[in-house]
């Protein structure tokens, strides 16, 4: 029953995925039109410093929507990414140090091993999906709170309840990113529409509702995928799983023994 719950999760959010990535392609065609015909217009016009201002304007509209085109297009796993060995311990240690200074009223508590096995994928994607995830828990406390953060490295067999792209059950070895704060937490309702594009429960400005639609198209065009557990007044956990290359890893691994031989040798 599990299983057939988070297939049909997986099948709405593949299908909003789809339509996000035609409504993606055709609004990058509008703005390209709105952006070009724009900057004509203010070639034409710039000895008039009121029609510049409001040229100004409508480019800065434009540029808005631009981004978040892109963000339409992570989630609906559109975007084109880099793939190389990440060492995402690192990521993690840089986003860490940034909620430090940005956020003093946040306590962080972290478990990471001195050394962790590479993935592969797109470092500026990846480091955009923890720090989604940090600001969201950061938001659910109030900007004051417990955050934990966890790396390590776990294999999943065939009797996991995970299900991959391709809808089998997901196994192998898997770098594991654990975020869990003890914010305001979810009911079931809004954890079943979580990933959603635009869905939110924020209100204002802040409430795009697209933070965790981006983390989750990034994460499955890395191969990963996420588990999310959350009680209302109690906080949430996020489960981040991202494949390990085991060749790069092993490769890694030596080159690290190699150099912490040489150190000891000096």
């Amino acid at each position: 029953k599990l299983l057939e719950k988070k297939l049909m999760q997986m099948r709405k959010l593949e299908s909003l995925g789809s339509l996000a990535r035609v409504l993606a392609g055709e609004f990058t065609n509008i703005l390209t039109t709105i952006m070009g015909f724009s900057s004509l217009l203010k070639i034409s016009a710039q000895c008039d410093p009121v029609i510049n201002e409001y040229i100004d304007s409508i480019q800065t509209s434009a540029r808005i929507a631009s981004r978040l085109v892109s963000q339409l297009m992570a989630f609906s796993r559109s975007l084109t990414i880099l793939r190389e060995p990440v060492d995402f311990r690192f990521i993690v240690s840089e986003i860490i140090e940034q909620i430090r200074h940005m956020h003093p009223r946040v306590h962080i508590m972290t478990d990471l091993p001195s050394f962790i096995p590479p993935i592969i994928g797109d470092r500026s994607q990846l480091k955009l999906v923890i720090k989604n995830l940090c600001d969201n828990a950061i938001e659910a406390m109030d900007r004051a709170g417990e955050l934990r953060i966890k790396l390590n490295r776990v294999t999943i067999n065939s009797n996991s309840s995970y299900i991959g792209d391709g809808k089998e059950i997901v196994k192998g070895d898997f770098l594991k990113c654990t975020i869990s704060d003890n914010g305001r937490g979810m009911d079931s309702m809004v954890l079943e529409r979580i990933f959603e594009p635009f869905f939110t429960t924020k209100h204002g400005v802040k409430g795009a509702g697209l933070g965790l639609s981006i983390v989750y198209g990034i994460t499955k065009e890395h191969g990963g995928f996420l588990d999310i557990s959350s009680t209302p007044g109690k906080g949430t956990e996020v489960e981040l799983y991202l494949p390990i290359m085991e060749r790069e890893s092993s490769d890694l691994q030596r080159k690290s023994e190699k150099r912490l031989d040489v150190d000891h040798e000096k």
